[in-house]
């Protein structure tokens, strides 16, 4: 389990300055920012050096990692 931390840029949607957590994030109903990262919210993983964005919707993320950072 990803953990997560909401900075002070962080808009309630979950749009604005990128989520934050260390580790992958969660996707569904109960993952990782449910209610509250919309769809196109980012999240940094910064333990793995990795960026997601949510392609699934507020109430069911699906993070997708962006690019070739597999």
């Amino acid at each position: 389990m990803a953990v997560i931390e909401m900075t002070a840029n962080t808009t309630a949607s979950g749009l604005g300055q990128p989520l934050r957590g260390s580790g992958v994030p969660v996707n569904g109903g109960a993952g990782t920012f449910v209610n509250v990262a919309e769809t196109g919210a980012l999240y940094l993983d910064l333990a793995n050096g990795k960026l997601y964005v949510n392609t699934g919707t507020k109430a069911s993320p699906a993070w997708t990692v962006v690019g070739t950072q597999t």
